[in-house]
């Protein structure tokens, strides 16, 4: 029987890019992100679309494939 390795993906913020200024979670179609002074993501919520990450013009965030 082979082992079959399951692959994930995972929005991940970098918080020094990060300035907090809302447009993701504007933008968020799953309302999966709070901006306090950086962004939070619930990862529960989040479907991982990259609405995201196409809208941040500092390059804060992006979407790890594990």
């Amino acid at each position: 029987m082979k082992t079959r390795q399951v692959s994930f993906r995972e929005v991940v913020v970098d918080p020094d890019r990060c300035t907090a200024c809302g447009h993701c979670a504007d933008v968020c179609p799953d309302g999966a992100i709070t901006v306090t002074t950086v962004k939070v993501i619930d990862r529960e919520r989040c479907s991982t679309c990259g609405c995201c990450v196409s809208i941040c013009e500092r390059h804060a965030i992006r979407i790890d494939e594990h």
